[in-house]
């Protein structure tokens, strides 16, 4: 038996939970904790994946005992953290540039630089 077969249920599992995670927090950060950012996100997602996690545990959905749940929801906690980040920072950075060019109105600061080539418009300046 190799890694990926013991690790694969282990990261599917993760990634559903982080299924759960990452919305309640984007949730929570919009309408309740509006402050909340950096390590207290990290925090958040850490601790909700503990306490969905040892539900489990507790109401017998999972057959881990406590230490296993705290480990998985910890892990998985900080995945969602990172799941998080990338949404907020990353790919809402990519999303909001695309969506202004779209629109026709780039951000400030990252229009296109002059390429040097000319154009009718332009007499070259040699």
């Amino acid at each position: 038996m190799d890694i990926t077969t013991i690790l694969a249920p282990y990261l599917a599992g993760v990634t559903a939970m982080a299924g759960l995670i990452v919305p309640v927090t984007t949730f929570i950060r919009k309408h309740v904790l509006t402050r909340m950012d950096g390590w207290e996100v990290v925090a958040f997602t850490v601790v909700l994946g503990n306490v969905f996690t040892l539900a489990g545990v507790f109401t017998h959905v999972v057959t881990w005992n406590v230490l296993q749940g705290v480990a998985f929801g910890t892990f998985s906690g900080l995945y969602s953290a990172g799941l998080v980040a990338a949404l907020k920072g990353s790919v809402g950075t990519i999303v909001a540039a695309i969506m202004g060019v779209l629109k026709g109105a780039l951000p400030e600061g990252t229009a296109p630089k002059d390429s040097g080539t000319p154009n009718s418009s332009t007499p070259s300046q040699g």
